[in-house]
């Protein structure tokens, strides 16, 4: 685990980033990402394993931002935090 202290971003700019980025993965990113190659193979491992069940997964969703053409189209709020 890793917890950085005084580094002077403030709570209420931290609290709009985790509402804003939890906005935009529910918007643009949840229906392909369940939809995706590496769930199905999940599932279908999960599925040969019926005394298994998958709970608790921690995915890690990353977007890269090059140009103003590629914002998020839905979240407008992602590109004003």
């Amino acid at each position: 685990m890793l917890q950085l202290i005084n580094h002077g971003i403030s709570e209420e700019l931290l609290e709009r980033v985790r509402k804003v980025s939890s906005e935009f993965y529910k918007l643009e990113r949840e229906e392909n990402f369940k939809k995706s190659t590496p769930v199905k193979l999940i599932g279908d491992i999960v599925e040969k394993k019926e005394s298994e069940k998958l709970e608790h997964e921690d995915w890690e969703d990353v977007i890269t931002l090059l140009d103003d053409n590629e914002w998020p189209e839905r979240t407008p709020g992602f590109r004003y935090i």
